[in-house]
């Protein structure tokens, strides 16, 4: 006798899907008679040797044809069974797409998308672009004043979200950030440039326009550069002639010398 998955005793034949089932089957076993190779067809082949696949079918097998649709039943397009609807980027794409087919199966469209839109129909804004149908582009320039590291969409394709530049600030980059002042430049306040190096500290005023400095010891004026004379150094203590720091009166005969001094 045969062993198994062999047929027809004394020559005794292997089974294989190449050769007993036009290549087309999952797989193959003897019958119980040994005598024949049974198919198991893939998709939609039929017949002993899985060579026949009907004309509602193409490929291999497995999807509907030109003229049918809804796979595995592909039914012909006719008057009677369901109607056959052409892909048309206006009907199935929103209008937003470059090109559109089908989806192989003759079920759905599908669509090719222009730059901006997503989804199966091209029906909303994709990343990087707000406010569907017209999907604008987020973009430094036009979102963010040009003062920005980077822009994207908020997630929900409504607005523009900015990273400002670290001198800059608000929702499109149009204000000075904490510390600089005079939008569009924003420069930052610092003691070395604005307070003439005297200060102990410098921080922006109400209206971001002006470095407010908080001058160093006996320094004055706005930009802490001005000393009066009866101080020296740093102007941190009284210059020669005068005394009591940070008063710093000024010495005489008559008031400190009893008027008896040359």
């Amino acid at each position: 006798t045969c062993s198994a998955n062999h047929i027809g005793y004394p020559t005794c034949t292997e089974c294989k899907v190449k050769d007993h089932c036009s290549d087309h089957a999952d797989s193959v076993q003897a019958d119980a008679t040994q005598q024949k190779c049974e198919c198991d067809c893939r998709n939609q082949w039929k017949g002993d040797t899985c060579d026949t696949c009907d004309v509602k079918y193409e490929g291999d097998c497995d999807r509907c044809a030109e003229g049918h649709i809804n796979f595995p039943n592909c039914d012909q397009c006719s008057v009677v069974t369901p109607t056959c609807t052409l892909c048309t980027v206006a009907t199935h794409c929103s209008n937003h797409a470059s090109a559109v087919t089908d989806d192989g199966s003759r079920t759905t469209c599908k669509c090719t998308c222009d730059v901006g839109f997503e989804g199966t129909d091209c029906s909303k804004c994709s990343a990087g672009h707000i406010n569907y149908p017209t999907c604008t582009e987020c973009t430094v320039a036009a979102h963010c004043s040009g003062n920005a590291l980077s822009v994207t969409d908020d997630g929900m394709r409504n607005t523009c979200v900015c990273t400002c530049k670290n001198a800059f600030d608000g929702s499109s980059c149009n204000t000075c950030s904490a510390n600089h002042i005079g939008y569009p430049t924003c420069t930052e306040c610092k003691v070395k440039d604005h307070c003439s190096d005297h200060a102990d500290s410098v921080q922006v005023d109400a209206t971001q326009q002006k470095c407010e400095c908080d001058c160093r010891n006996q320094w004055k004026g706005d930009t802490c550069d001005t000393c009066d004379v009866k101080y020296e150094g740093d102007c941190d203590r009284c210059a020669e002639g005068h005394i009591n720091f940070p008063n710093c009166d000024q010495c005489s005969v008559v008031t400190h010398c009893s008027n008896h001094a040359s």
